[in-house]
């Protein structure tokens, strides 16, 4: 499962505003920034099935929004299933076509941090190409 503080600042039972979706606007980044440099980029793994997963549903999304070229949109919030939707609550946040490039820029990271040129190619060049289009 993706690393997230979900668990910290929702610590009643039930799942809250928030549904125990992967906030990737910022929070799911957050816990992946020291990954590379302490020599952990195995751990970024999770992060990177989660997207794989997702992008099929944000392929389905942008096309709700009018973009129907192969390329994806996830939203502010993604939930284990890949559901890239826009959540149904918190209207001035919720809508933020961001989220695909945002979390892109992770794979690309992970790249200049491990030079894997194999990466890049088999799966960075992939999703980047998705989620410029």
């Amino acid at each position: 499962l993706v690393a997230q503080p979900n668990g910290y600042w929702r610590r009643a039972r039930q799942p809250g505003m928030w549904q125990s979706k992967y906030t990737i606007n910022i929070n799911i980044e957050m816990n992946y920034w020291p990954a590379l440099v302490t020599h952990l980029a195995e751990t970024h793994k999770p992060l990177f099935d989660l997207i794989d997963a997702a992008i099929p549903r944000g392929q389905e999304v942008a096309k709700i929004c009018g973009c129907d070229n192969g390329g994806f949109v996830f939203h502010h919030n993604l939930d284990l299933w890949g559901d890239a939707a826009l959540v149904d609550k918190g209207t001035p946040y919720m809508m933020w076509l961001m989220g695909g490039v945002w979390l892109s820029a992770h794979l690309m990271e992970h790249h200049r941090f491990e030079q894997d040129t194999t990466f890049l190619q088999d799966h960075v060049w992939p999703v980047l190409q998705k989620s410029a289009i």
